[in-house]
């Protein structure tokens, strides 16, 4: 039980550790006319090289969860209820069309990464390629590189979204190559 608990605080601490800035890894080393620690400097010493086997541990350790994640960032979707009318069809932010005005809720799945939830009021119109902060759209997740369709007719709408660059950051994942830079 000690073992499997002080795996599960390594899993959570690495990627905390892993985003620290390299000069908050000072190692010491003692000086014999010095009582306390003094800092080395890079290459005075072979720990210098733990840091590429951390990387590589890391890696190993995080390999699956990451792939997995991936795995469910691919496709989000999504329902509102509330009234509401509109469309949006969106290929990137190279090119969008919608009218959308509503005061709705909703559930859905959006990766693991953002929220499943969604409620607001919103009146959007758009058309022609996306603004420099991203699209206009709705309150719902939406990456630059999405495929996009959403409607909502009367009472409820849905949408769904593909995103072709975070399938190919799940296949090249595979090879430890992170498009997105989405890996912990």
């Amino acid at each position: 039980m000690r073992r499997l608990l002080l795996a599960a605080m390594l899993a959570c601490a690495l990627p905390a550790c892993a985003s620290l800035p390299s000069s908050a890894a000072t190692s010491y080393t003692a000086d014999p006319t010095f009582a306390g620690p003094v800092p080395m400097a890079a290459g005075d010493d072979a720990r210098d090289e733990g840091a590429s086997a951390f990387d590589v541990g890391h890696a190993i350790l995080m390999y699956l969860p990451n792939r997995f994640l991936d795995l469910f960032d691919m496709v989000r979707a999504g329902v509102n209820v509330g009234p509401g009318i509109g469309a949006q069809v969106k290929f990137t932010d190279a090119g969008q069309a919608e009218y959308m005005t509503r005061i709705s809720a909703g559930a859905g799945f959006q990766s693991f990464r953002h929220l499943p939830a969604y409620a607001g009021a919103e009146t959007v119109v758009a058309l022609g390629p996306a603004d420099a902060g991203g699209t206009a759209g709705s309150g719902w997740y939406q990456s630059r590189t999405d495929l996009r369709v959403e409607v909502h007719p009367a009472i409820a709408g849905a949408h769904v979204a593909v995103d072709p660059i975070e399938i190919a950051d799940f296949i090249f994942g595979f090879f430890l190559l992170d498009m997105r830079s989405d890996d912990y």
